[in-house]
């Protein structure tokens, strides 16, 4: 059994250090982002909570470690729950925000042919 905790917890691990790492780009990756418009404290509140958080789930399954199964329980939740939300997020505004930058194609202008009946 301990095997099993064991893999579950690196595997909520590394969702959890995937997830918040992308957060950081969604949140931080263009110049023009919302987050920027918020007093430079927050930013960096935000910025350095996302970095630990990031952080300590990858050594956390770098460790590979045997935790308390009610520990396990948690990581696995919250893998499910940021593993979710990041992928809704990108879903959501990264995905549109992409399409609405791209440029309409031109139409390729044709000659049309009258004939007479």
């Amino acid at each position: 059994m301990e095997e099993y905790t064991m893999v579950i917890n690196f595997i909520a691990n590394l969702i959890l250090c995937l997830s918040f790492a992308g957060f950081m780009v969604f949140l931080f990756g263009r110049s023009n982002s919302r987050i920027y418009q918020l007093p430079w404290y927050k930013t960096i509140f935000v910025k350095f909570a996302l970095a630990l958080c990031t952080t300590g789930a990858l050594l956390n399954a770098f460790m590979f470690s045997n935790p308390v199964w009610t520990e396990v329980l948690l990581n696995a939740g919250l893998a499910m729950l940021f593993g979710w939300a990041a992928w809704f997020h990108y879903k959501t505004f990264v995905i549109p925000y992409k399409e609405s930058m791209r440029r309409p194609k031109k139409k390729k202008k044709t000659k049309r042919h009258l004939t007479k009946a």
